[in-house]
């Protein structure tokens, strides 16, 4: 099971991924070695750092402190592709930033699916690239349209065991649930320094500048805070305002 996790802020505020008890660095690493990746925005465009086969000495990547009002995180249990960067998400084009949990068992259709200058971008092998080109190629105008008009085409010519994605395009945040199994999400003013403890066990993350502040969490767990909501077999919109559409 993939996981995945996004917070949006009201402003730019730092964020870091810790780890919480670093005599656990063994069981840490073993849970990050298929590949681990975050994503955010800066004002020149998306940053990305992409892991893979993770040794203890390079867990302080994952520590940097990041800058940003939107930030992406995704840890891997591979079932299509190899474990290589290329695989690793989050996936980005242009200003879009996607990560993506669960199998697209007959993925080679959505690949066929695609036109041939949404193919040739193609990079890696797994079914969430080709997904996340797949969505790009419904898009004009309106994100929420295209997604959802994407999202019927799937269903069409492809099976899954659960299909969650969450994507952004720098200025809002959307997110799918099949339903076969719920992302959460939450709305609120964070209000302790530690806002997501056990993202992947033993990782949280952290925010000082983000204590007092209002955001939007979507995760597939649920952490110490109270409120969340379940998103099952519905789209999610998160507004620049911060204002929160189920559809």
């Amino acid at each position: 099971m993939s996981r995945l996790f996004a917070l949006m802020a009201e402003e730019v505020v730092d964020v870091s991924f810790v780890v919480l008890h670093p005599g656990a660095t063994d069981k840490v690493v073993s849970q990050l070695r298929e590949g681990v990746g975050l994503g955010w925005y800066e004002k020149e465009g998306i940053h990305s750092v992409r892991l893979v086969g993770i040794q203890p000495a390079e867990l302080w990547r994952l520590a940097e402190t990041i800058h940003s009002r939107i930030v992406l995180f995704h840890a891997r249990r591979r079932t299509v592709g190899d474990a290589e960067v290329i695989n690793t998400h989050p996936f980005t084009y242009g200003k879009f930033m996607f990560i993506h949990g669960g199998t697209l068992r007959n993925w080679k259709a959505l690949e066929e699916a695609l036109l041939p200058e949404w193919r040739e971008k193609l990079q890696g092998d797994t079914d969430s690239e080709r997904l996340f080109f797949f969505l790009l190629q419904n898009i004009e105008g309106d994100i929420l349209p295209g997604l959802k008009q994407a999202v019927e085409k799937v269903r069409e010519i492809t099976d899954y065991d659960y299909m969650n994605f969450i994507l952004s395009d720098g200025e809002s945040l959307y997110a799918y649930s099949s339903g076969e199994r719920p992302l959460y999400f939450w709305k609120g003013k964070v209000e302790e320094e530690l806002c997501c403890s056990s993202l992947v066990e033993n990782i949280a993350v952290r925010s000082r500048g983000l204590v007092g502040k209002r955001a939007v969490v979507v995760s597939g767990q649920k952490f110490q805070m109270e409120g969340w909501q379940t998103l099952s077999g519905s789209f999610l919109r998160v507004r620049p305002t911060l204002d929160v559409e189920i559809l």
